[in-house]
């Protein structure tokens, strides 16, 4: 993922996620986790540009999103809710879905299709900066270690903590978390299917966009988009392809990158923003909240 990120920083110098509503932990780990450190973020190996993994992490789940590339090289993005197992380790089901097409309006609530393709297992490093993320999907087992992804290197990576009271978290002056449109509805959102995970550092959110197609395939997008004025983030919204996720070993310059749009995001506060978009000639506007799935949330800072 270097070179997908590193192409991203050069820009510097689009979590939408298909998901429905999050089961909450079970009893044993209902408790909020006492560990100092909370994952939330954007995740790599950097010796393989051109995937990655956001991490939302709420009490003692981390929510993640995969983004990487089916065999025939198509862009797939897969789910894992990981729940916590031990001291440091996360596990749970790998899935991918189909769903609506970006485009679709209205867009149904729960209309994408779910299905299990394997499990994952992440066991984070003592101090929060490193990670093994160990799966496997489809029968393929592989083991990457990874780390938080610095897109700005003159910017310290934000402080993630849990246990945000919702002031808190429209108080937010840094946006990093994952986002979603639920218009107003407490459970689920009437556009549950796909989400967006911001990566906040400095004046740069880098976004990942995890939708479907206009056949219903997973589709994720990105945008590198920096603060051209107060609270207003813009930039090109690109789509890629590149090595099926299970390839060994991981040729980073086999991932092709194409401008397909551009974005603009603009904050009302920590918790709610509009999302501009124009994506192949489409334009289209959502208005985005938190993905608070374990109550009260994180916030960033």
């Amino acid at each position: 993922m270097r070179k997908f990120l590193r192409a991203a920083a050069a820009l510097l110098a689009l979590s939408f996620v298909a998901f429905g509503p999050i089961a909450p932990a079970s009893a044993a780990v209902a408790a909020a986790d006492a560990l100092p450190h909370n994952y939330t973020g954007v995740w790599w190996k950097s010796t393989e540009s051109g995937w990655g993994i956001n991490f939302a992490h709420q009490n003692n789940v981390v929510y993640a999103t995969w983004f990487t590339f089916a065999a025939d090289g198509t862009p797939q993005w897969f789910t894992v809710v990981a729940s916590k197992t031990a001291d440091l380790v996360y596990s749970g089901n790998v899935s991918s879905f189909t769903g609506l097409a970006f485009n679709t309006d209205p867009y149904a609530a729960n209309a994408n299709v779910k299905t299990t393709r394997g499990t994952a297992t992440i066991t984070f490093a003592a101090d929060g900066q490193s990670a093994t993320f160990d799966y496997t999907v489809d029968g393929i087992h592989q083991t990457k270690a990874i780390t938080p992804q610095q897109f700005v290197p003159s910017v310290a990576l934000p402080d993630c903590a849990y246990g945000a009271s919702v002031a808190q978290l429209s108080a937010a002056t840094n946006y990093q978390g994952l986002w979603w449109t639920t218009h107003g509805s407490a459970v689920g959102g009437e556009e549950s299917g796909y989400g967006i995970n911001f990566n906040h550092q400095g004046k740069v959110i880098f976004a990942t966009w995890f939708t479907y197609d206009v056949n219903g395939k997973g589709w994720w997008l990105f945008s590198v988009a920096n603060e051209t004025s107060p609270k207003v983030y813009t930039g090109t919204v690109r789509a890629a392809t590149g090595p099926g996720f299970s390839k060994e070993p991981w040729d980073p310059f086999a991932v092709v990158r194409n401008t397909v749009g551009n974005v603009t995001i603009s904050i009302n506060d920590g918790n709610h923003a509009k999302f501009d978009y124009t994506v192949n000639a489409i334009a289209q506007s959502k208005n985005l909240t938190r993905q608070v799935f374990a109550a009260p949330g994180t916030v960033c800072q």
